[in-house]
């Protein structure tokens, strides 16, 4: 219904149009509301089907236990908590002589409120009885980056041994450079729900934070969050004030500061926490203002942050000076317009393999999200990625901004709420007939603010009629096919019964498919054991 109904009521509301080259300005918006419909339908129903599924999701599955005790006899419990009476389930450790040793609980049960780089964070705790040493844990379900949290192995071994009943037992650890936000929730979230499962449980009181020791204070922002609000502040001053070297100059700012050192890229891991509801900690964060300040401007003033504040832009526009404008090929209108309804296709792959599968490691294929990480890119990155970023920066030499305007899904998605921009009509207009991008006031949904068109003194010639560039259209379909092809053998990966790499296991001389890659991704979160079978017994 959401998928056809746009799509119907605008055929009553038919404007007359003339017809470009084939197609119809008219026939793309309606296949445009097609795609939005379709992409709205799975959000919703995934969303509605996660939340059912949280509701009778245990928080501390037995497998999670096991993975933790061993072999170790466990007996469950629980008990209803008295701050939010709530019930929350645990378990009891006994050893080989029926002495109790020690506990496992669920952070979500005694911490909920703790948020990671991508919402709640559960983690089965491990801690022996008296003294709360933590004896290990593991996160059983969480949103975060699979890239950062592989940068917390060693530091998770670290944290084993310490005592989770006394004051402060993680005062002198620091977070992880690469994965602050995800270390950091970590800390929080075992000191939080250790020290209420001790009071409320065990019935031992923790000895609080000494009033000596100064709380962070929640209302101040961080490095992150500091730029993004200074650099938006510069971006409106250089809109009223600026010229093309001021604007030269946000630049590369953008790329040095907010890409190389910061790396404060907004992603598609952003659009998903959003439109998932997983997001971070509402406080004055760069991760928070990432996900809720960005779409939030955009439908202010219009899509600023593409135009300016996106450091992966930045490097594309950078990159494409190196090339005099004599020397690029001059598209057609047509050509262009058709060209950037390709990246609202990948927007909808990559949401779609996303909320059907709602596994984080599908947004592979976006390469805002390891391009400025350079701990995670030069171990994990795939050549497949690395071909897409060399794609988009070559195409910016020959094309301005070849991936933000043709193939980039964060695009197309600030470009759906670049419609809105209720403010945007106190900013300087726009000259379209002057846009190098082939914009024209029919189409400035795809419009990114970057005011070329104010500063440029060379009025861009096209004709409507130009024969398509059969070289640039290939090239926008070559990188399209390559992201969406990443997204989808992922996604055929994660799903259960995907087309992972096969093994052939033969029971009761029957052979059958074993998904390896999801063997590994369970083991990897102990819900399979990786040691070898001691026992086994002979079927006849």
């Amino acid at each position: 219904i959401l998928a056809n109904t746009p799509a119907a009521v605008l055929r009553t509301l038919r404007p007359k149009t003339e017809r470009l080259s084939g197609i119809s300005t008219h026939r793309l918006r309606a296949l445009g509301y097609g795609l939005f419909g379709v992409g709205a339908s799975i959000v919703l129903c995934s969303n509605l089907l996660a939340r059912a599924g949280a509701d009778v999701r245990v928080s501390l599955p037995t497998n999670s236990v096991r993975a933790l005790v061993g072999e170790l006899r466990v007996e469950p419990e629980s008990a209803v908590l008295d701050e939010t009476a709530r019930k929350a389930d645990y378990f009891r450790v006994f050893d080989a002589n029926d002495r109790l040793t020690g506990y496992v609980f669920s952070s979500l049960d005694f911490a909920p409120e703790v948020r990671g780089f991508g919402g709640k964070i559960n983690l089965a705790v491990y801690v022996d009885d008296p003294s709360g040493k933590i004896l290990g844990f593991h996160i059983v379900r969480s949103n975060e980056t699979p890239a950062y949290l592989d940068l917390l192995k060693d530091w998770h071994d670290s944290l084993i041994g310490r005592h989770l009943f006394h004051r402060e037992p993680f005062a002198d650890v620091q977070a992880v450079t690469g994965a602050t936000i995800s270390s950091e929730a970590i800390l929080v979230s075992l000191q939080t729900s250790g020290r209420r499962f001790a009071e409320q449980i065990l019935k031992r009181p923790v000895e609080q934070r000494s009033a000596a020791t100064p709380r962070p204070a929640t209302y101040v922002p961080d490095v992150r969050a500091i730029y993004l609000i200074g650099v938006l502040i510069l971006v409106l001053v250089v809109t009223f004030k600026g010229g093309f070297w001021s604007r030269l100059s946000v630049l590369a700012l953008t790329l040095v500061t907010g890409g190389l050192w910061l790396n404060a890229q907004y992603s598609s891991e952003q659009i998903v926490a959003l439109l998932s509801g997983q997001m971070p900690s509402a406080a004055l964060t760069g991760v928070f203002l990432l996900v809720v300040a960005v779409p939030l401007v955009v439908l202010l003033f219009g899509n600023l942050y593409c135009g300016y504040i996106c450091p992966f832009g930045a490097a594309q526009e950078l990159v494409s000076y190196v090339l005099p404008g004599r020397f690029k090929p001059s598209l057609p209108t047509e050509s262009m317009r058709k060209a950037r309804f390709a990246r609202y296709v990948v927007l909808l792959i990559v949401i779609g393999v996303f909320f059907i599968s709602r596994d984080r490691t599908t947004l592979v294929a976006d390469p805002l999200i390891p391009v400025f990480n350079l701990s995670v890119t030069m171990g994990d990155l795939r050549s497949s990625l690395t071909l897409v970023v060399a794609a988009a920066l070559i195409g910016s030499v020959f094309c301005t901004r070849f991936w933000c305007f043709y193939l980039c899904p964060v695009g197309a998605f600030l470009s759906l709420l670049n419609r809105v921009a209720v403010l945007k009509r106190y900013l300087p207009a726009k000259k379209f007939g002057k846009c190098q991008f082939g914009l024209t006031g029919r189409d400035k949904m795809d419009c990114i603010q970057c005011d070329k068109c104010r500063y440029d003194n060379v009025v861009i010639s096209r004709k409507s009629e130009q024969r398509n560039s059969p070289i640039f259209a290939t090239c926008v379909l070559a990188v399209a096919v390559l992201v969406s092809t990443l997204s989808v053998s992922r996604f055929l990966e994660v799903i259960p019964g995907g087309t992972g790499t096969e093994a052939v296991s033969v029971t009761g001389g029957q052979p059958r498919n074993v998904d390896l890659q999801r063997i590994r991704e369970m083991i990897r979160r102990k819900e399979l054991s990786d040691k070898e079978s001691e026992f086994y017994k002979r079927v006849d």
